[in-house]
Parts: structure tokens; C-alpha cells; sequence
């Protein structure tokens, strides 16, 4: 990524750096934590140092084998953003208007059978 910014290269940093610091307090060493993602341990290191150019695929991966994947499947969740809740909710009409009913006596006017309400295998 070529242009990310200074906010962008820190979180990815620090996430890079939690990642190595989840492994190491569960005690697992870079070549079997590498191991179970299927990476190399050069990849397990770019993702602990915050390369910016790891797939998010592997960062998942190092996520699931530390248990916190749910944490990556709630991270834009509908029901806590908050920014797009206040967005939806800025666009709810102000009033709903009922539909018209159909009129049953114009399709005995123009010939037609008004549908039945009572299905047909009755």
C-alpha cells in the first residue's frame, strides 16, 4: 500500500504487535504459530511488525488460531456502527401514507371477476 496514512501504518502497527504479543503469552513459538496459519515465518513476521502489504486473509488466519476471530466478524457489524445507524436514521420518512385499497366494484364494472380471497383448492 502505497499511500496509507500515518493513522492507517499505526493501527496496522499496533495490531502487528498485539498478534505477537497474543502468541508469545500463549507460549507458541514463530515456526509452529507460522505453521498452523500455513505461512512461512517471514509472512508471520511481516504481520507482527505491520506490514501493510499482508492479506487480511492471513491476518484472519493468525486471529483464529489466537481464538479472537469474532472479534474480526464484529468489526463493521450494522448494529454497532454508529455512523451509519445516525445515517439510515436521518432517512426514515417523516410520514408513511397508507396504499389504496383496490376497488372491487371497478372490476365488476369493466367485467372482471374479483379475486377471490379464498384459495382455489378449497
Amino acid at each position: 500500500m502505497k499511500h496509507a496514512s500515518p493513522a492507517i501504518k499505526s493501527s496496522i502497527r499496533k495490531l502487528g504487535g498485539d498478534i505477537n504479543r497474543a502468541r508469545r503469552a500463549r507460549g507458541m513459538p514463530t515456526a509452529d504459530f507460522a505453521d498452523r496459519m500455513g505461512v512461512s515465518r517471514s509472512t508471520l513476521s511481516r504481520i507482527e511488525q505491520g506490514d501493510l502489504g499482508v492479506s487480511i486473509g492471513n491476518i484472519a488466519s493468525a486471529l483464529q488460531i489466537l481464538g479472537e476471530l469474532g472479534r474480526i466478524r464484529e468489526l463493521m457489524d450494522p448494529s454497532t456502527d454508529g455512523i451509519g445507524l445516525s445515517l439510515a436514521r436521518d432517512k426514515l420518512p417523516q410520514r408513511i401514507r397508507s396504499q389504496k385499497k383496490p376497488d372491487r366494484n371497478a372490476d365488476q364494472q369493466f367485467g372482471r371477476q374479483p379475486e377471490s380471497l379464498e384459495p382455489e383448492a378449497w
